[in-house]
């Protein structure tokens, strides 16, 4: 399974992507919505982490899930991340799957992952 984690984060995304790679996991990483759009244009992936809130972008999670559903046809599990589960309602009206909010065990993305429908 090959997983992109969009989110502002460097640190966590590291710590994800040590945590996947013991797995046996892929794990791409991406700093904002160019890179994610960019790493979406030339990679087959089977899911998507992504923040709600990112920093430095040309849009915030839940525009990127918009877009990534309405304008590009992504159809694989999408589970957003935030601090706020009050800001759940706007993940799933943005498209997104499921939700996790911060902070969480690694454990707690593979059994989302595991259980949403979708190329997994």
């Amino acid at each position: 399974m090959k997983v992109l984690l969009i989110d502002d984060d460097r640190g966590f995304g590291k710590l994800l992507q040590d945590y996947f790679a013991a797995t046996g996991l892929s794990l791409l990483l991406a700093t904002d919505s160019e890179s994610a759009l960019r790493v979406l244009s030339t990679e087959n992936v089977s899911a998507v982490l992504m923040d709600a809130q990112l920093g430095d972008s040309s849009m915030d999670g839940y525009d990127l899930c918009l877009h990534m559903r309405e304008q590009l046809q992504i159809n694989v599990p999408i589970i957003m991340i935030s601090g706020s589960l009050a800001a759940a309602a706007d993940g799933r009206d943005a498209g997104a799957n499921g939700w996790l909010t911060k902070p969480f065990f690694p454990e707690e993305i593979m059994g989302l992952l595991n259980s949403l429908p979708g190329d997994s």
